[in-house]
């Protein structure tokens, strides 16, 4: 089986998806033309025709190398070669984000915005232990479907950068760190961890993602939003007519002030 984080980089028709540059020797994963940092499966999965990194059919085992489309010509099952890359990972996609970090990810940029004391909570992608459903829009700390109680800081270890590798939605792991660069939240790469659970027995193991203790419900913050799909996302938002904060839709308060839904009806006094 191929190795596809193989360095120097085969000699597989790949191009640097920033310049254009030919990708062929590069001794690691950055452009050397241009100097960009590139995921390696997502070149690998975008380029056709699909090269020979060993790939076959989930379903019939046919040989995929050489197709120029998604579809298996043999039984005409889909396939996803990103998928299939980061399934071949033991440690799947969440390896992705060792890659291409810029040299002030860790810089303070701006102050924190949320505390973990807000209510009703944001949507911070977070559900109730006890059964599962979505935490969002509850206005106290215990779940609004079964009345369970949660403890938000319960989450946090115990160090100074926090390890949110956990939080990290499946639908947007190989973009985590550009979401938190995106959100002006500091982030580090630490494999420490995972190097003493590991030791020197596996050549490769994933990074944990880390940001300071003060970021930790904005990092939860901007990885919901991330993995929300947009046309979702943007449904009855409305804005706070009393601090102009932008409230997820189904919020009948502000999250950050507790002012009313400006299309709620006020109630008059007796």
């Amino acid at each position: 089986m191929s190795d596809v984080e193989e360095l120097p980089v085969p000699d597989w028709g790949l191009r640097c998806p920033h310049c254009d540059a030919p990708l062929a020797g590069a001794q690691q994963h950055r452009c050397t033309a241009c100097g960009e940092p590139y995921n390696i499966r997502q070149v690998l999965g975008a380029h056709r025709p699909i090269p020979d990194i060993d790939l076959f059919c989930p379903e019939c085992d046919y040989a995929l190398t050489g197709l120029t489309g998604d579809r298996c010509p043999e039984c005409g099952t889909l396939f996803s070669v990103r998928e299939m890359l980061e399934d071949r990972s033991p440690f799947g996609a969440v390896d992705l984000m060792r890659l291409g970090d810029p040299t002030d990810s860790h810089v303070r940029r701006r102050d924190p915005t949320f505390t973990g004391e807000e209510r009703p909570l944001p949507e911070l992608g977070l559900s109730c232990a006890a059964c599962d459903e979505p935490l969002t829009g509850a206005p106290r700390d215990v779940c609004p479907s079964c009345g369970e109680p949660f403890d938000l800081f319960a989450l946090i270890d115990d160090d100074d950068w926090v390890d949110v590798t956990d939080f990290v939605p499946a639908t947007v792991r190989g973009l985590a760190k550009s979401i938190l660069y995106g959100a002006q939240i500091p982030y580090l790469i630490d494999n420490a961890r995972l190097r003493e659970i590991y030791g020197g027995r596996i050549p490769f193991v994933s990074a944990a993602l880390r940001v300071p203790r003060e970021f930790f419900f904005d990092a939860l913050y901007a990885f919901a939003e991330a993995a929300e799909p947009p046309a979702v996302h943007a449904m009855d938002e409305w804005v706070c007519p009393n601090c102009n904060e932008t409230v997820p839709g189904g919020f009948e308060l502000c999250w950050n002030c507790n002012a009313a839904h400006p299309d709620q009806p006020v109630e008059e006094a007796d």
